[in-house]
């Protein structure tokens, strides 16, 4: 029999569970901060024109005709500290029921972040992962398709046969890395691949802000063109994963995986040409950090407009509140004429500019509700100039086609400075929620993105950008974060190590 008639009448389950945890940050992320949730065939309709991740690998499985999808259920977030307790059990035990009811399968494929964390669950989804493989046996192969900040850990390599990660960050391509996952699966359905999965893991954990691919010479780019020049002969994939850097666990690691067909040495061979790299690269990565104050003299002097001040330290994307006015209280008092607009997470007022309506003064105080850890609500008197609702719809990223709401949003004016003040946080990609606002960006010298990477997707020749050294819960100055947990030395904590590669091991074949 051939093997494409072996794989006639395949079943295979799917299905995505993707959450990015911080360590250091107090947000709790429940069902309503889940967008898309749907359990079983109603996933269809709720991931349906989105390129997400499981999107891509649904499509690669149809198209490959033969194949009968059983869906497990779709549940994607935005960062925090930590998915709520019983809403994880609760979505866990759904996927694994739902995978039950399914009986025999022939294949698993699931879209995972890497990074998730709820309480006392450091490694989710390597347990995840584990218990879909006692489910499953041993002989049913299973996919996962990674972000690039996956916490890859060895439940996760011990129990999956096939790992992918994002090539690209800023995230533009989740839809692509579900399709090249599970056209790996569908090859080992079709008996013309024989996966072999080797891993090094490295003592070192990188800032995102130096992570960028869209550069030519950024550190990470330079890995991506290595990872991928290395996919010849055996090796059929490469990832790198950068690791989520606040995570304070300490097994966290930068790591560098292959997949080879049938051929161990090849895999092994090219996870470590990687990982050194990545290793000799190190210092590449940091990029400097500048005060609000300094930040303000370079937009001034720049001749592009308007200039993007990043503050990753509170970049909800990474799993901070969002709420921090500690750049903001920096604009307000030094801007002068430079117009700037900022967003800031305060549902209090919020609701109190929309109780006052257009045209109407505020006399109040903002910021620092959410995680009050990094500084106190800042004295605000402002016009009240714009009011919506805060629906949008993201335009691209991992959460690329999903419609969201940032709630009640007023936009007030503080002098040349607008602040669009949103009830609830969320993740930035490009600019969607400032123009949802009516507030459009060309109209300004200074834009603030509580991001430390996706607001390069805004970037026009010539234009600018500024590292903000802000506060908040995700702070790119990672060697002085409040390790509690991370025991082993680590780059850049600890600037000399004498072998930061771990040893290898073997990976399930």
């Amino acid at each position: 029999m051939s093997p494409q008639a072996q794989a006639t009448s395949r079943r295979v389950a799917i299905g995505s569970f993707e959450f990015e945890g911080n360590s250091f940050s107090q947000k709790v992320n429940g069902r309503d901060l889940f967008v898309p949730y749907a359990v079983g065939a109603a996933m269809w309709d709720a991931i349906d024109g989105h390129p997400l991740a499981v999107t891509g690998g649904a499509e690669v499985l149809r198209e490959a005709g033969g194949i009968a999808l059983i869906p497990l259920l779709v549940a994607q977030s935005q960062s925090g500290a930590k998915v709520e307790d019983s809403f994880y059990r609760e979505t866990i035990g759904k996927l694994l029921a739902n995978l039950r009811a399914a009986g025999k399968v022939d294949g698993v494929y699931l879209a995972l972040h890497g990074a998730m964390v709820s309480d006392g669950v450091s490694d989710a989804e390597g347990e995840l992962l584990v218990a879909v493989r006692e489910l499953v046996g041993p002989d049913v192969p299973i996919a996962v398709s990674l972000d690039l900040h996956g916490h890859v850990t060895w439940n996760m390599l011990d129990a999956a046969d096939i790992i992918v990660g994002y090539q690209n960050y800023p995230h533009d391509d989740a839809y692509a890395t579900g399709r090249r996952a599970a056209a790996l699966l569908r090859d080992t359905l079709t008996g013309s691949l024989k996966p072999v999965m080797r891993a090094q893991r490295i003592d070192m954990i990188v800032p995102v802000t130096g992570s960028c691919t869209r550069m030519d010479d950024a550190p990470l780019a330079k890995v991506k063109r290595l990872a991928r020049s290395l996919e010849t002969g055996a090796v059929v994939s490469t990832s790198y994963f950068t690791v989520q850097p606040w995570l304070d666990d300490d097994d966290a690691a930068c790591v560098a995986l292959a997949i080879a067909n049938g051929d161990a040495n090849a895999a092994s061979s090219a996870a470590t040409r990687i990982a050194q790299a990545m290793w000799d690269l190190r210092d590449a990565f940091e990029l400097p950090l500048r005060s609000p104050t300094e930040a303000l003299d370079i937009a001034r002097s720049a001749k592009v407009k308007p200039v993007i001040f990043a503050d990753e330290a509170d970049g909800v994307g990474a799993g901070s509140a969002g709420d921090a006015a500690f750049v903001l209280d920096a604009l307000i008092r030094h801007a002068g004429e430079t117009r700037c607009a900022v967003a800031l997470v305060d549902a209090a007022v919020a609701e109190e500019a929309h109780r006052a309506g257009v045209g109407a003064m505020l006399d109040t105080r903002i910021g620092h509700r959410l995680d009050p850890r990094h500084g106190s609500p800042v004295a605000l008197q402002a016009r009240v100039i714009g009011l919506s609702n805060g629906e949008f719809t993201y335009t691209g990223g991992p959460m690329g086609g999903v419609s969201f709401s940032t709630g009640p949003t007023a936009v007030l004016q503080v002098g040349a400075v607008q602040v669009m003040v949103a009830s609830l946080p969320s993740y930035d990609y490009a600019g969607e929620q400032y123009a949802a606002a009516g507030i459009r960006l060309e109209d300004f010298d200074v834009v603030v993105f509580k991001n430390g990477m996706n607001f390069r997707t805004l970037l026009q020749p010539d234009s600018s950008f500024v590292l903000v050294d802000g506060v908040g819960s995700s702070s790119g100055n990672l060697a002085k974060l409040p390790w509690q947990n991370r025991l082993r030395p680590f780059w850049p904590r600890d600037r000399e190590l004498s072998n930061p590669f771990q040893p290898q091991r073997q990976a399930r074949t």
